[in-house]
């Protein structure tokens, strides 16, 4: 699968939905939901997703995922889980118990090919696209109320990969990278890798958490990888 609405663990599951099946045909995204059990090997079909979409979000707070798709499918449009327009805010939870999809508060602000990360049990969503215009705003959604807040945007706007590490949520846009601190509304800009990467992961080396920034490709044909990127808080 190509363009998810990004990977999240509950147990010893991995959940991953929507997307495309084919890198050569991004616009047919699809609602699949699947469970990857990594003890035995197997991958699961699970509910599928209320819509067909992708270029999104998903976090774990508690025992349920929190998915806020990127873009929507209006490939079969008027039928069911199609849009009208690819543009979304729509937002939903899964519990894996039910195996079921609940429609939650939409969020704010659209955040396709945005950041996620979870501080205190919240969701904060920053940055991403709005059609082809950049988005600057950080959003974060609070299960305990089920509502959104909007807080203070990210300096530079745009595509965005993040993570969360010792209470700071990173965030790297082409713009830079910065770190947002929850306490004060703040961001701090930090170093930035020295590549493009697909993806940002907190890791855990020798006791101390880190971030590792993977994936991306380089060259005539962007056929050549790059290297993974190592920080250090």
């Amino acid at each position: 699968m190509f363009s998810t609405n990004g990977v999240a663990k509950i147990g010893s599951r991995l959940y991953l939905s929507g997307g495309s099946p084919e890198i050569a045909s991004p616009a047919e995204y699809t609602k699949r939901m699947w469970a990857y059990d990594y003890t035995h090997d197997r991958l699961i079909q699970r509910a599928d997703l209320p819509i067909a979409s992708g270029e999104g979000v998903t976090e774990t707070i508690g025992k349920k995922l929190y998915v806020l798709p990127g873009v929507c499918s209006g490939e079969l449009y008027p039928h069911p889980g199609y849009c009208a327009e690819e543009r979304t805010r729509r937002f939903y939870s899964y519990d894996p118990t039910a195996d079921a999809w609940t429609p939650r508060a939409s969020s704010p602000h659209f955040h396709r090919l945005g950041a996620s990360g979870v501080i205190d049990g919240k969701m904060y969503v920053a940055a991403g696209l709005r059609d082809f215009t950049n988005v600057a705003q950080l959003d974060v959604y609070d299960p305990a109320t089920g509502h959104w807040n909007t807080l203070t945007q990210v300096p530079s706007g745009g595509p965005a990969i993040g993570a969360v590490v010792r209470g700071r949520f990173y965030v790297i846009t082409g713009g830079g990278t910065y770190a947002y601190n929850p306490k004060t509304d703040t961001w701090d800009a930090k170093a930035s890798p020295s590549q493009a990467h697909d993806a940002l992961l907190r890791v855990n080396l020798s006791g101390a958490a880190r971030l590792l920034a993977v994936g991306g490709s380089h060259g005539p044909e962007l056929d050549v990888p790059n290297d993974s990127e190592l920080y250090t808080p």
